[in-house]
């Protein structure tokens, strides 16, 4: 049960969670730091560029831009992935002793073990060894179309004073394309969107994830994802890593969950089970 004591959760990481995600940011900036912030652009627009000055920062535009995007290209390239081939799915991770998830330039009329779809179910504990500790649920659906969404939640509790406890719960829903893929590696993007709800209600906001997959050899799954977003009038940024051991249709494994709103941090050690069907 939530406590009905607010001075009890007022210095709790939860309570301080709902704080920055309800109540908005102050960023007013004095005016004379304003005032001098518009001179230095004034003085900055009125400077007389040269020809190698903008040759200069045109390659360091191009520079920057690759860089910013080459998480979308890069794998594409390292994968050789030209988008010409379809991929099946095999049930889970190397059955009948295949490489991988996946079966590029094949299909379920060649190789009746594969499917045009994949689905994992994922439930886990995390421990953050001090107050706070979760317990949570991941969904994802792949398709041969690359199409496909995820969407998780977590019960968050804290231990405030003997007998006292709060909660509340998160989670995200997304839909998503996997942009780059071979028989081992799998790399997904997509938006959606972040929630949070408790006692007094829920709120929303923007998401955008970045997940991949790695199967380097049986019975090896490395799994992670980065999400990046908002939550009310908060940022959000959440991060994770597990590595796990496939046997058959279920895979364990363990990792590692940090999940950061506005200036509340929060990371724990995570530990679970995960269905492939």
């Amino acid at each position: 049960m939530l406590s009905s004591s607010t001075s009890l959760c007022a210095d709790g990481l939860l309570n301080r969670i709902r704080q920055e995600v309800r109540e908005p940011a102050q960023n007013i900036l004095p005016e004379e730091t304003n005032r001098s912030e518009r001179q230095d652009s004034d003085r900055w627009w009125d400077e007389e560029e040269t020809e190698a000055e903008d040759s200069f920062r045109s390659f360091v535009g191009e520079v920057v831009l690759m860089g910013f995007t080459s998480p979308f290209w890069a794998p594409r390239v390292y994968l050789r992935d030209d988008y010409v081939l379809d991929g099946y799915f095999f049930r889970y991770p190397y059955q009948a002793d295949q490489f991988g998830l996946m079966a590029i330039g094949k299909s379920p009329a060649t190789d009746k073990n594969l499917r045009s779809w994949s689905v994992r179910l994922d439930a886990e504990y995390g421990e953050s060894f001090d107050t706070t500790a979760r317990i949570g649920g991941h969904a994802v659906l792949q398709s041969t179309s690359r199409w496909g969404i995820d969407g998780g939640f977590d019960h968050r509790t804290e231990n405030l004073t003997p007998g006292t406890r709060d909660q509340l719960w998160t989670g995200d829903f997304n839909i998503t394309y996997r942009f780059a893929q071979s028989e081992a590696i799998q790399y997904r993007t997509g938006l959606g969107f972040n929630w949070l709800a408790d006692q007094v209600g829920s709120e929303f906001g923007f998401n955008f994830t970045y997940a991949t997959d790695w199967l380097p050899r049986e019975p090896w799954v490395i799994s992670a994802e980065i999400d990046l977003g908002a939550l009310g009038h908060a940022t959000l940024f959440h991060g994770r890593v597990t590595a796990g051991i496939q046997l058959r249709a279920v895979e364990v494994y363990t990792g590692y969950d940090y999940y950061g709103v506005g200036n509340v941090d929060m990371s724990n050690l995570v530990s679970g089970i995960r269905l492939w069907y």
